[in-house]
Formats: structure tokens, C-alpha cells, sequence
């Protein structure tokens, strides 16, 4: 029992009793102090619980005096409310339709798009610089296809051009990956986001060919006909003017027919635009180049050559063999020696014979008034042995290949005159003498001796 229940039980009390005495007064508050007692003495627990079933009664008594306070008020808005709540769950259920419908459309579209993508190329889509933008994956192949089918390869040649095309030698060109591979790089599943970015695709190209038929296609080439190449020129060493000159080599148009197979079909697998033959070292260098061997010893014979001097003596008159004569008088050969040009050796012994013969020439003389006159001199004079003078020279230049650096010859005669010198015999004849001995015959004595 709470308090409140004893105050109500004490308040009724005193209800039956309208005018109670002093003695039952005492007696009332005796008994509600024992009671209070009795309270005291019951458990916590029992007081919790009967504590909260007086809340409960209190929220109870509460709500129902509240009600009834806004009875009034309810009673009036009841229709209004309701008529607001059924137009609120009606526009509810209106919103909740639209937006599935929405999801739905929404669904339908991405999975449509997933569908499209998973056989399409996304917008801006290249593969090796050709655009597949939104191209599905037989359209892109027919693309590039077509592309490749243009490729084309130049063969560079020293004299010329040739070209191969795809079908010749059974060359075909295919892209190492399939479309289908390069298209699952993009994700479709991701498709509303790969319509915004860009992609760039590499595929290496694989070219094949059928060897042998490829060999037969080069070979049409008119470059290839043998008939067409020329063979590669030796470096050499010339002595020419007194000098010592190297002639580069000269690679000619021979091929080495392995070696260009090989290139081009390097280049076709490479798919190269091109391929240089030259640059490939594909023509036949030649034997001897600057940098052999032989052309160092060919000049350093050749300098040692020249360094030779070589002196005809006409009876204490010198007359030298020039630098660039003697160059003209060997060579040098494929092996860097020195060979001697008897030919040439031959001709300068005569025209030199025939130069330095005074005997039926017309020869300078200084009269005696001072004046340079052209006199015929008959057989008057010199007369150098033309095959003597051949052979003596012969063997000089053979010495001088030898390495002898000083040679001198002695002239050999037919004919003597007195003396050779700036205007031989002449210079010691009057002008009295002269006319009397060009009037004489050969076999004549004379001051100089016999004509």
C-alpha cells in the first residue's frame, strides 16, 4: 500500500465521521503513523515496483484528462485530419512509383549499355593512330585491315628502287593481339564512366611470308640481274707529277644475294617502310680499301722512289731527271711494290734522245754584235744512241727501286761534238768559222773535230 492510498482511506474515514472528537482524532494519527511504519518496514523492491505501477496509473489518468480536455478539438479536425493523411500517403505512393520506374529505366539503359560495349569501342578510341571511336569489333577489324593491306615495303638499291607489296612472296600483316582482346581493355561494366576518357591502343604488327617465293620476287628485281652489277674498284697508290696521291676504293653495284635476302626479310619482319641495301652493308666492298695494309707499303715504296736523284752528265754537264719524270717511270702495284713501266722507261729514253741531240737542228748563236740568231747546224754537233740511252735508263730506274738514291748516267753517243753546254759547240766558233764548217761535208776535219 503507497501513500496515496492511505491518505484516501484516512480521507474517507473522516468523511463517516462528520464531527469527530479529540480522542478519535488521536486515534486516527496514531493508526496513520503506524501505518507509515508498516510501509517503512516492506521492501525496496516491492516499493520500486508498486512506485512504477503508480507512474504507469499517473500517465494513464494523464492522457485520458488530456483527451478529454481536447475532446472538443478533436472532434471538430477529425475529418481534416484524415482527409490530409489519406492525400499524403497517396502522393507517398505516387513519388514511390516514379522513382522505381526511374531505377528501372536506369537499369534497363546501364544494362543495355553493358550489352553495346561488350562488342563496341568506347568514344575516343585509337589503336595504332587509327580511330575506332564507338566502332564495333568486325567494323574495327574491316578498318584495319584495309590499312594494312596498304603496307609496302621500299627496297633501296644504289641505282634504284624497288617495292614490295603485301601478296608478293605471300606477305600477309596481322596485328599480334585480337580485336576481341584489345576491346575487354576496357571494362563495360564501367561503360558510363569509358565514354569520357580517352584511349590509346598499341598492337605490334607480325608481317609472314613464304621464304622461298619471297626469294623469287627479289630476284625479278632488275638490280639483282648480274648483268647489272659492276664489281668494286681496289684502292691504289699513284705517283703522279712527283707526288704521292691514294685512289680511294669504289664499292660497285655487286650484291651478295644472301646478305639481301636476309635484310629485307628482317625489314618485313620489323614492318619497316624501308630498308637501305648499301646501309646494310649488302654490296661486295672491295678487296683493298684505304686503310689496308698494301696501301701503306705502296706509299711508303712510292716516297722512297722518289727520293731517288738521277743525273745525266754530259762530259761535266748535269742534266737531272725531274721528280715528275720519274714518277711516270713506275708504279705501284696491287701488293704496294714497285714495278718499272718499261714502256714509259722506253719512250722518255728516246724523246730524251732525241731532245738533247744537236746534229740537224737549228740551234742558238750569239753573233758578234750581240744578237741571238737561229743557225742550222747539219750534222754539226751531238748525237745521243737512242737504244743505249734506253737501256741505260732502264737500269737506273731498276736501281732506283732498289733503293740507290743517287744514280748517274753517262749519255752514249753516235756522234760528238767539242763540247755541251748553253749553246753547245756554237759558243766557241767565230762567225767566219761557223760558215766555212756549215759549208763542209760529213767526214770533213774540222777545228772541233770531224763532221
Amino acid at each position: 500500500m503507497d501513500k496515496k492510498e492511505i491518505d484516501n482511506q484516512i480521507k474517507n474515514e473522516k468523511d463517516e465521521v462528520i464531527k469527530p472528537s479529540e480522542t478519535q482524532e488521536k486515534t486516527e494519527n496514531e493508526k496513520k503513523v503506524e501505518i507509515e511504519e508498516e510501509i517503512k518496514e516492506e521492501p525496496k523492491e516491492e516499493s520500486k515496483e508498486k512506485s512504477k505501477e503508480n507512474s504507469k496509473e499517473k500517465s494513464k489518468d494523464d492522457s485520458k484528462t488530456n483527451k478529454e480536455k481536447y475532446k472538443e478539438f478533436y472532434e471538430d479536425s477529425e475529418p481534416y485530419v484524415i482527409q490530409n493523411i489519406k492525400k499524403e500517403k497517396k502522393n507517398f505512393k505516387v513519388l514511390k512509383t516514379v522513382c522505381f520506374s526511374l531505377l528501372g529505366v536506369l537499369l534497363l539503359v546501364y544494362l543495355g549499355g553493358v550489352i553495346y560495349f561488350s562488342n563496341h569501342f568506347a568514344g575516343k578510341t585509337t589503336l595504332n593512330t587509327y580511330d575506332i571511336s564507338g566502332k564495333s569489333i568486325s567494323s574495327a577489324q574491316n578498318i584495319l585491315d584495309e590499312e594494312l593491306a596498304k603496307y609496302e615495303l621500299s627496297v633501296i638499291f644504289k641505282n634504284g628502287t624497288e617495292k614490295l607489296l603485301v601478296g608478293d612472296g605471300n606477305i600477309k600483316v596481322e596485328l599480334a593481339d585480337s580485336m576481341k582482346t584489345i576491346r575487354k581493355k576496357q571494362n563495360a561494366w564501367l561503360w558510363p564512366f569509358n565514354i569520357f576518357d580517352k584511349y590509346t591502343f598499341m598492337s605490334e604488327y607480325v608481317v609472314s611470308f613464304d621464304e622461298e617465293a619471297l626469294k623469287n620476287k627479289i630476284n625479278e628485281f632488275s638490280y639483282m640481274q648480274d648483268h647489272n652489277m659492276k664489281n668494286s674498284i681496289n684502292a691504289r697508290v699513284r705517283m703522279e707529277d712527283g707526288e704521292v696521291i691514294i685512289l680511294p676504293d669504289e664499292t660497285g653495284t655487286k650484291l651478295d644475294k644472301e646478305l639481301v635476302y636476309q635484310s629485307i626479310a628482317d625489314a618485313l619482319t620489323m614492318h619497316a617502310d624501308s630498308v637501305d641495301l648499301d646501309i646494310m652493308g649488302c654490296y661486295v666492298i672491295a678487296d683493298i680499301t684505304v686503310s689496308s695494309d698494301i696501301i701503306a707499303k705502296g706509299v711508303e715504296n712510292a716516297k722512297s722512289f722518289l727520293e731517288t736523284e738521277v743525273n745525266y752528265d754530259f762530259n761535266g754537264y748535269k742534266m737531272p731527271i725531274t721528280k715528275e719524270a720519274l714518277s711516270s717511270l713506275a708504279y705501284i702495284d696491287g701488293n704496294g711494290n714497285i714495278q718499272i713501266s718499261e714502256s714509259n722507261v722506253d719512250a722518255y729514253a728516246r724523246q730524251f734522245a732525241r731532245e738533247k741531240s744537236t746534229c740537224n737542228t737549228y740551234r742558238d748563236f750569239k753573233t758578234s754584235d750581240g744578237r741571238m740568231i737561229q743557225v742550222y747546224g747539219s750534222w754539226f754537233g751531238w748525237q745521243l744512241d737512242e737504244d743505249a740511252c734506253s737501256s741505260d735508263l732502264m737500269d737506273a730506274v731498276k736501281r732506283a727501286i732498289k733503293g740507290e738514291k743517287e744514280i748517274t748516267l753517262t749519255p752514249a753517243f753516235t756522234h760528238e761534238g767539242y763540247s755541251y753546254g748553253e749553246y753547245n759547240d756554237l759558243t766557241y766558233l767565230s762567225e767566219i768559222e761557223l760558215n766555212n764548217i756549215l759549208k763542209l761535208k760529213p767526214g770533213s776535219v774540222t777545228p772541233l773535230g770531224i763532221i
